[in-house]
């Protein structure tokens, strides 16, 4: 069955039994340092809602103080954003240990329409960050839902994925993707109450040529007004306990491969969510490493 490691979201304990050896440590554009005494997986903006940007720290970065429409920030704006994002990456690590992995989101197609132009801003990003920090694995997420008006992320559906997959594949840029499940779900516009599993499946399936360029996994629940990231997997599934069961049991099919990957649980709700949908997991037969 798939393995994956388990990584501490927001301080919520698992199971017991269960061991952490990583947590995810917020690094958006209104952070100005970090707070870890271990290993963490820095997640960096992903622009869903607007920022202050007017940081000390900002300051010295005037690119991506300016790079936004309403606040919300543009990713991969420019060359000179992607500079810019590099040294604030390496301040706000300042002293502690480097990320023992960087998530990176996608930039919104009006301003980067396809994938040659991101790889090309990426390109130096990631040539910078690796000076300072040559053993961090730097990944990208899925995105899709946010309040930005002008255009969608260039990679929210299966067919963005599988496309920037196979270009990474040959030999594009050193990036891997960190797959977000409920964000494809959306994407995909699946009817939750109903939920399509034989598509599901399929699209997983065209993942399959890639499968060893993916890191790691989200999953999280939706909870009527509450929205995403609250509640568990019943809420998202509409209390479909069968259904729900059958997607994890799917997932974890697909990366039964021998290889390691993160496994995130982003419950901004409570401990108890977390503690259900680590559950599910573990009812499906998943296999938590330390790495």
């Amino acid at each position: 069955m798939a393995k994956f490691i388990p990584v501490l979201y927001m301080g919520k304990p698992y199971p017991e039994g269960i061991r952490c050896p990583i947590e995810e440590v917020a690094g958006h554009l209104d952070k100005t340092s970090i707070r870890t005494s271990g290993r963490y997986s820095l997640h960096t903006e992903y622009s869903y809602f607007a920022r202050k940007l007017d940081s000390a720290l900002l300051s010295g970065f005037p690119t991506l103080r300016t790079s936004h429409v309403r606040f919300i920030p543009q990713l991969w704006r420019s060359d000179d954003w992607a500079d810019e994002f590099a040294e604030f990456v390496v301040r706000i690590v300042a002293d502690h240990a480097p990320p023992d992995i960087l998530e990176i989101h996608p930039p919104f197609i009006d301003y980067c329409p396809d994938i040659s132009t991101f790889l090309s801003r990426f390109n130096r990003f990631e040539t910078a960050v690796h000076k300072s920090f040559p053993d961090t694995r730097i990944c990208i997420e899925n995105r899709s839902g946010t309040q930005y008006k002008k255009s969608d992320f260039l990679f929210t559906t299966i067919d963005s994925i599988v496309e920037l997959l196979r270009i990474l594949k040959e030999g594009g840029a050193d990036l891997r993707l960190v797959l977000d499940y409920p964000q494809i779900f959306t994407a995909e516009d699946y009817d939750m109450a109903h939920f399509p599993i034989d598509d599901f499946i399929a699209s997983q399936e065209r993942l399959a040529p890639y499968k060893d360029m993916i890191s790691g996994i989200h999953i999280w629940g939706r909870k009527g007004l509450l929205g995403a990231h609250a509640g568990n997997l019943d809420d998202l599934f509409h209390g479909k306990t069968a259904m729900k069961h059958r997607v994890v049991e799917s997932i974890l099919a697909f990366y039964d491969d021998g290889l390691e990957r993160y496994f995130v649980p982003e419950v901004n709700g409570s401990k108890d969510d977390l503690l259900a949908i680590v559950q599910d997991f573990l009812d499906a037969g998943v296999e938590f490493t330390v790495g």
